[in-house]
C-alpha cells in the first residue's frame, strides 16, 4: 500500500511521530496530497528558522506560509545577527519587504525598520549600500530613520554617495526636500573625518557631487584630516566641471597638500594643462608649492614634461624660475639655454638620459 492513499487521519498521526523538521521536509516530498496536508505543520515546528530561511533565499511562498504560521517578524539570523527585514533589504528582495511591512501592520509585534544587526547596519543602510533605491524608499515611506549610523559612523546617504548610486542618492536627497519628513543630515563626518560629498568626489561621482553641494552639503576639509580634498579628486578624475565648482571658494584651500602634492603639482605631474589652468584662476595658488622628493617645482617638472603650455602658465602665475632642485638646477637654467641642444646637455647632465626634448620644443 502507498503512503499516498492512506487516509488523512493516518498521515497526521505519522507526522506526529516525525521528530526532524528535516525528516518532516522529505517526508512531505511523497506527493502533493501529502504536502498539501501538512506543510503548515512544517512551519508551525518552527516557523521563524522557516521565515529566515525563505529570506535569506529571497523565496515569497516560503516567507509568507512562515509568517502565516506565527514566525517573530524581528526573528535574526545567527552569523551576524541580521533581522529578516535587513537580509531581504540587502537582497533587493521588495516583495517580501512589501510582505513583512503589509503583516506587521496588523500585528501586536510589528518589524522594527530601525533594528541594528552586530554591525550597525539598518535595513536602510544595506538597501542603501546596494543601490536599491526602490526599497529606501518603501522603507523611508513606513518610518526609517536616515541619520542612524553604523560603528565608523557612515551613513546610508554616505554608503550611496561613495558607491555611486545616483538613484538612492536622489531618493534620498527627495526625502530631505520634503517638509513632512525629519531632516536629512547632509554633512555628517565618518571617523576618519570624510563626508559623503567627499566620498563621491574621492571616487569620482561628479553627479552626485553636485546634488549634495546643491543641498548644502560642505566642500571643504578638515586639514588637520588625511581625507582627499575635493580639489584633489577633481584633478585625479580629470573632471573639469567639478574643478570650476570648487576653486575660488573661500572654503577651500588650493594650496593644501595631500599625499606629498598640492592640486596644482598634481595637475602638473598628469601633464594635464588644462585643469592646471583651472586651478591657476585662483590667485591663492602658490605656483612654486612642492614637497617633491628632488626639490623639482611645479615649472621644473613642466619643463621636464616638455609642456610648453603648461610652462607659460606657470610663468605666468609667477612660477620663480631660479628655485634650484637638490640638484642644484633651477628651471631658469633651461629657459635661457641659448640652443636646444644646450637644453638637452643640461637634461642629460643631470637628469640622465630619460628625458627627451620635443624636436620643436622652445623656451624662450
Amino acid at each position: 500500500m502507498s503512503l499516498d492513499t492512506l487516509p488523512n487521519e493516518l498521515l497526521l498521526q505519522l507526522e506526529s511521530y516525525i521528530d526532524s523538521q528535516a525528516d518532516l521536509a522529505v517526508f512531505l516530498q511523497i506527493s502533493s496530497r501529502v504536502y498539501s496536508l501538512l506543510v503548515a505543520n512544517l512551519y508551525q515546528r518552527n516557523a521563524s528558522a522557516a521565515l529566515l530561511y525563505g529570506v535569506q533565499k529571497s523565496l515569497y511562498s516560503t516567507a509568507l506560509k512562515a509568517l502565516q504560521a506565527g514566525a517573530d517578524r524581528n526573528v535574526k539570523s545567527r552569523d551576524k545577527e541580521r533581522p529578516v527585514i535587513s537580509l531581504a533589504a540587502e537582497n533587493g528582495s521588495l516583495e517580501i519587504i512589501r510582505l513583512l511591512l503589509e503583516v506587521s501592520l496588523l500585528s501586536p509585534s510589528p518589524v522594527d525598520l530601525n533594528i541594528f544587526d552586530k554591525n550597525r547596519y539598518t535595513a536602510l543602510f544595506l538597501a542603501a549600500t546596494h543601490g536599491h533605491a526602490s526599497i529606501v524608499e518603501l522603507l523611508l515611506a513606513h518610518g526609517a530613520n536616515p541619520n542612524l549610523r553604523e560603528s565608523t559612523g557612515r551613513t546610508a546617504l554616505f554608503m550611496a554617495a561613495i558607491r555611486g548610486h545616483t538613484a538612492v542618492v536622489r531618493t534620498l536627497l527627495a526625502y530631505h526636500d520634503d517638509p513632512r519628513q525629519p531632516d536629512l543630515e547632509i554633512d555628517v563626518v565618518i571617523n576618519q573625518g570624510e563626508t559623503a560629498l567627499l566620498a563621491a568626489a574621492r571616487q569620482g561621482h561628479t553627479e552626485i557631487v553636485f546634488m549634495l553641494f546643491k543641498r548644502g552639503a560642505s566642500l571643504g576639509t578638515n586639514s588637520r584630516t588625511t581625507v582627499q580634498p575635493v580639489l584633489h579628486s577633481a584633478v585625479l578624475h580629470r573632471q573639469p566641471e567639478l574643478l570650476r565648482l570648487v576653486v575660488n571658494r573661500d572654503e577651500i584651500d588650493p594650496n593644501r597638500i595631500h599625499r606629498n602634492r598640492t592640486a596644482l603639482g598634481l595637475a602638473v605631474a598628469n601633464n594635464d594643462e588644462d585643469l592646471a589652468a583651472i586651478l591657476l584662476t585662483d590667485p591663492r595658488v602658490n605656483p612654486d608649492l612642492t614637497l617633491h622628493p628632488g626639490g623639482q617645482t611645479p615649472l621644473m617638472q613642466a619643463i621636464l614634461k616638455n609642456n610648453e603650455r603648461l610652462i607659460q602658465l606657470l610663468r605666468d602665475a609667477g612660477a620663480n624660475p631660479r628655485i634650484m632642485t637638490r640638484l642644484w638646477v633651477s628651471p631658469a637654467m633651461f629657459l635661457e639655454a641659448p640652443t636646444r641642444e644646450a637644453r638637452q646637455e643640461l637634461i642629460d647632465k643631470h637628469y640622465g638620459f630619460g628625458v627627451r626634448l620635443a624636436q620643436d620644443w622652445t623656451l624662450g
